[in-house]
């Protein structure tokens, strides 16, 4: 659906104090200098359109040339070639410069395993990316307004988000401009209806079964009514939590320069001046530590730093498998963060060191979740076998297991008893028979004994270290799932 039909060059006297606040905020923020070329990304939504009618009224002003990028995500069909149309033909008409890509989105999803939302979100920046050294431009500006903030505020803060999602969308970063962050959606189409200028809705943003739609369709209406300076306060509270991160950073680096020794992909902290640390700082400094290796911290959580935080009273060799293929360990009187670079593949392996013992499984190897090791004294009064059949709870004879304990992915030579000190079948033998697809064999969690394996997490145990009423000393292994209390 296309709103409006006549494209003019402005507004009225609303329209004016709009450009004019617009205008301020660039000029304060530093966005945009004197004969700059700037690649705007452009949907033909109304947030996008009006980013771009602001771009055009200033070219006179700041000597600007401005080019219009338009993705096309292979999604919508019939309504995104209509987008797309629509953009070329208002480029046209404002005299810009139009360059329109098309990805499989959809596919890109599937390939990396995210939703479409984050896909399409990756593609976008990486073609605008692209325009911008392509034509030696000074930055790329994008629409986000002051409601997309306070959603994305809303929508980190229910998240779990730590204060780096709090601190709201950054007007400026990595090239990267956003105008119209003093604005909110109100004005944006305030302005577009003064102009009399059309913009493309796009149907799924009405759909609240999306988290995100219901925060802006709902919630923040909800909170408009209660205070109806309810987003602008949030995102003042943004920018306070966002100068407290900046703050926390300078901190963190003071920290990793004086004290972090680089060894190769890896980073050695010492455990003294962690101690020394609050945990909050630990946390962050964990989290730029591993940035500083190179490796992936997409999906590393507070509840993987928290266990990597345990290592601080572990013992030399224990260690904390992360998300991405991060690993961070204990040696001698250091801790080392370490791990694969960004996109490479890893298989998945963490050393059970000491009982009690905890660990992060990422959420790649299923089940994903906490793993959870306790030993345990038998005694006559212990009941756990009525128990023996739960799926995500096993007990095993702690002395009769001979090698080191592991928590990992498949490897070759990798067995199971089926009966005490009997037959074996291969693990790779027992996939096969129950019929599990050949892509998905090595994302399962297994529990190991050198090669023997104790457990394959989600199907069946080894009865190598079947419990016996000659036990001593029982072996409890939980794997503990989000939303699970198992």
């Amino acid at each position: 659906m296309i709103e409006h039909e006549e494209v003019n060059s402005g507004g009225p006297q609303t329209g004016r104090r709009l450009e004019e606040k617009v205008k301020a905020y660039i000029l304060e923020k530093g966005m945009i200098r004197e004969g700059d070329h700037v690649v705007a990304g452009v949907s033909g939504g109304a947030d996008s359109v009006c980013l771009l009618l602001l771009l055009c009224r200033f070219r006179s002003l700041w000597n600007l040339t401005v080019t219009a990028v338009h993705v096309h995500h292979g999604i919508r069909g019939e309504n995104a070639d209509r987008d797309a149309r629509y953009t070329q033909e208002l480029c046209r008409r404002l005299g810009v410069p139009c360059r329109v890509y098309r990805e499989d989105v959809p596919a890109l999803a599937a390939g990396q395993k995210i939703s479409v939302e984050e896909a399409g979100r990756i593609a976008r920046y990486r073609i605008f990316r692209q325009v911008m050294d392509e034509e030696q431009a000074a930055a790329v500006a994008v629409a986000h307004h002051r409601d997309d903030s306070a959603e994305t505020f809303l929508w980190n803060l229910i998240r779990g988000s730590g204060l780096t999602g709090l601190s709201g969308i950054e007007p400026v970063k990595d090239g990267v401009i956003r105008p119209l962050l003093c604005c909110g959606r109100k004005e944006i189409l305030g302005y577009l209806a003064e102009c009399q200028v059309g913009y493309c809705r796009d149907e799924t943003n009405d759909q609240i079964r999306y988290t995100r739609n219901r925060i802006r369709h709902c919630v923040l209406p909800a909170l408009e009514e209660m205070n109806s300076g309810a987003s602008g306060h949030i995102l003042a509270a943004a920018e306070i939590i966002g100068e407290a991160c900046r703050w926390v950073e300078e901190e963190v680096e003071n920290l990793l320069e004086r004290y972090g020794q680089k060894e190769g992909n890896a980073v050695a902290l010492p455990v003294q001046m962690l101690e020394e640390q609050r945990p909050f700082l630990r946390m962050q400094l964990y989290l730029s530590a591993l940035r500083r290796a190179g490796c992936s911290v997409r999906d590393v959580g507070r509840r993987h730093l928290e266990l990597a935080d345990g290592l601080l009273e572990a013992a030399h060799g224990a260690a904390v498998q992360l998300p991405g293929g991060a690993r961070i360990f204990r040696r001698y009187d250091s801790l080392v963060l370490s791990g694969a670079q960004e996109g490479e593949k890893t298989d998945f392996f963490c050393a059970v060191e000491t009982c009690p013992f905890r660990c992060s499984v990422p959420d790649s190897i299923r089940p994903g979740g906490v793993m959870e090791f306790q030993l345990i004294e038998r005694t006559p009064s212990l009941e756990f076998e009525k128990n023996q059949e739960k799926m995500y709870t096993k007990w095993f004879d702690y002395d009769k297991i001979k090698d080191r304990l592991s928590v990992r992915t498949r490897k070759p030579g990798d067995y199971l008893e089926l009966m005490p000190g009997g037959k074996r079948k291969t693990v790779k033998s027992f996939m096969i028979d129950q019929k599990i697809p050949c892509e998905y064999r090595d994302q399962i969690l297994l529990v190991a004994d050198g090669s023997h394996v104790l457990w394959i997490v989600g199907f069946r145990t080894s009865e190598g270290c079947r419990v016996t009423e000659d036990t001593k000393y029982i072996l409890q292994i939980k794997m503990i799932r989000e939303g699970t209390q198992e």
